[in-house]
């Protein structure tokens, strides 16, 4: 029996190494190289890692910037910020430490690492300098909206330092919350309730008023308030399901909003330039603080902005004009199904085989020719119910089978009769749309899809499928793309969908409500129809 293999453990120092190279995108056995270790060495310790759901260790960066262009700096920390992303995304969460004296240094720092998203909340942050606040007053704004904390160590003595908290939507003049310090003598001093890192959007203690921007959309409609504090003596706001949850948060993170609509109308996708449009480009550009929905989320918007929890989950469906009622020529085969139709068939085949192979045997008579065929000929006519003269020279086996056929008969044509009538009391209404490939197929139908939404950036991603096809047959002019006030208006829905010209592809909550809101004009224009009065 062999001894069961020992390995020897790795160090920190190695582990920090092995983080470090990967993240700089080095391979296993380049690892091992650099590091003096076996590729099964640093297989192991990365699949042991990753068991326990993230890779613990350290990695460094470091940038110059004395003596050093301005520009070559520039480059240097962006390359620093892009492998600290990597390294995020690798690990799920990170803590970024950032030391300086460098004012410039911090606000480059932030405006690359706010634009890679790589201090989103999951990120911790904390910046140690030996910078004072007012020095620092440029980097609160980003330390407020921002998982992080603010050591600042005193020049005489770098042995004391003190930990700052900033609130987020403070007051310009308000300095940030000191949480803790630490002094050689004294030891650690605890300068308030507020915790390290803590949760700061639990609850806003400034009381803001939030920009958040918002669109038309079935679930909550515009409409026009008083408020004689803006121009023109109303202010556009909006009602409906999505704006109930925003006061549902807004009363429990303590702020109140007002709205603010995109100038294109869109949701908000990505341009082939980097741009953001619609609420997703306000909310990117921080030009409000929330975007209303629901939006769809999608691995380029969570690049963009931070998603809440999912509201709900829908899937596409297609809205389309209904045919006129009418009656289906083929009508007469839908009583049975198709399985019972092939069983009838297949029947009426054996069924006289069977007859001309019994009477082959039994039978001291030569058979005619055309035996085969007179006995299809009786069966078809007890199917069709029509009058059956019983031959004298039959015999008994002959009786049997067509009796029991008679049976079988009678139970089918009372089921076919029934379900005939039902179906003929209901007028048929052609669906010819199911799927997006019927759709697609059909050369004489336009395809509409949202402006700027996760459908068309899917489409416009697309390098396979159904959706590679619908983008080519843009070039045809099959494919159009509308804000959603413009397909769900009264002229598209009435003179271009209903009369089978253009099918709309939407949510199944949009679509819905577009059917009840037609439904529910259909029905009352038609109990409010005025009474015809004959005059004299």
């Amino acid at each position: 029996m062999n001894p069961p293999r020992s390995f020897k453990k790795t160090v920190i120092e190695q582990r920090v190494k092995f983080v470090r190279l990967s993240t700089a995108g080095l391979s296993l056995r380049a690892v091992a190289e650099e590091t003096g270790t076996s590729t099964t060495t640093v297989r192991r310790w990365f699949v042991s890692a990753g068991d326990v759901g993230a890779v613990w260790g350290v990695a460094e960066f470091e940038v110059g910037v004395d003596n050093q262009d301005a520009n070559m700096t520039k480059a240097q920390l962006s390359q620093v910020v892009s492998q600290a992303r990597q390294l995020q995304q690798n690990l799920g969460s990170v803590t970024v430490v950032v030391v300086s004296d460098d004012p410039a240094f911090f606000v480059a720092f932030t405006q690359l690492s706010l634009k890679a998203r790589l201090l989103v909340w999951s990120t911790r942050f904390l910046v140690l300098t030996r910078l004072t606040l007012y020095g620092l007053h440029h980097l609160l704004k980003t330390l407020s909206m921002t998982n992080s904390m603010l050591v600042l160590f005193s020049h005489a003595d770098t042995k004391r330092c003190s930990v700052y908290v900033e609130l987020p939507y403070s007051a310009l003049d308000s300095k940030p919350v000191r949480v803790t310090s630490w002094d050689p003598r004294r030891g650690l001093i605890i300068s308030s309730d507020t915790q390290l890192f803590p949760e700061k959007f639990s609850r806003l203690a400034a009381g803001p008023t939030l920009s958040v921007a918002s669109e038309g959309f079935p679930l909550h409609s515009a409409v026009k308030l008083k408020d004689p504090t803006v121009p023109g003596g109303e202010r556009e706001s909006f009602e409906g399901y999505m704006v109930t949850v925003l006061d549902y948060i807004a009363q429990g993170l303590n702020f109140s909003y007002t709205f603010v609509r995109p100038p294109d109308g869109t949701w908000g996708t990505r341009l082939k330039d980097g741009l953001w449009t619609g609420m997703v480009g306000q909310v990117y550009r921080k030009e409000v603080d929330i975007g209303l929905g629901p939006f769809g989320m999608g691995l380029q918007r969570a690049e963009a902005v931070d998603f809440t929890w999912p509201l709900f989950i829908e899937p596409i469906r297609a809205l389309a004009g209904r045919g006129l009622p009418g009656v289906d020529p083929w009508g007469f085969l839908f009583p049975l199904a198709p399985l019972v139709w092939v069983a009838i068939l297949t029947v009426l085949l054996l069924l006289p085989a069977f007859m001309l192979i019994l009477a082959a045997c039994l039978s001291h008579h030569t058979l005619k020719p055309d035996y085969f065929f007179r006995e299809m000929f009786v069966l078809m006519q007890v199917l069709l119910q029509q009058t059956l003269r019983v031959h004298e020279e039959w015999w008994w086996w002959q009786r049997v089978v067509v009796g029991m056929w008679m049976l079988v008969t009678m139970v089918l044509t009372k089921s076919y009769a029934g379900n005939l009538m039902s179906l003929l009391a209901v007028r048929y209404i052609p669906e010819p749309y199911q799927t997006l490939r019927d759709v697609l197929d059909d050369p004489n139908v336009i395809m509409i899809f949202q402006k700027d939404s996760m459908i068309s950036e899917a489409i416009q991603a697309a390098e396979s499928g159904t959706f590679k096809e619908v983008r080519e047959s843009e070039a045809d002019g099959r494919v159009e793309f509308h804000t959603m006030s413009q397909y769900t208006s009264e002229h598209v829905l009435n003179s271009e969908v209903k009369s089978g010209r253009k099918v709309i592809f939407d949510g199944d909550t949009v679509t819905f409500i577009i059917k009840g809101q037609e439904f529910s004009k259909t029905v009352f224009a038609r109990r409010t129809l005025p009474a015809r009065v004959d005059e004299p």
